[in-house]
């Protein structure tokens, strides 16, 4: 499970929400998306993390009868990290799958790609 904190800062003395929240808010919304249209189709979706290596994606996706596909979740209008863009390089260069996903359309159409 993901843990998910909401930060506040202070204008004018007026307590206010950081914007970074509603960013994290809408990946995490996705993340479980994605999550439950794999398992829906008869697929894992697993959480990855690797202690000690920073960029790698926030899923590996297993399909029936397509391996394993590594996924990047990004809010909406967000971009890969530079340290992120290389470790995709990096996966993708022993010939591993990896996508990067922003919406539930999107998540549809690697559905409908994958599955």
């Amino acid at each position: 499970s993901s843990a998910f904190y909401t930060l506040y800062f202070f204008q004018e003395g007026r307590r206010m929400e950081s914007p970074f929240a509603r960013i994290r808010t809408r990946e995490i919304s996705i993340e479980g998306y994605l999550k439950q249209e794999v398992e829906r189709h008869g697929g894992q979706c697993w959480k990855f993390v690797s202690p000690g290596r920073n960029g790698v994606p926030d899923r590996i996706i297993f399909l029936p009868n397509h391996g394993c596909i590594f996924v990047e979740l990004k809010a909406p209008g967000r971009k890969l990290r530079k340290l992120q863009e290389y470790v995709h390089d990096l996966i993708k260069s022993f010939d591993c799958k990896i996508e990067t996903l922003s919406t539930k359309e999107q998540v549809d159409d690697f559905i409908q790609r994958h599955v």
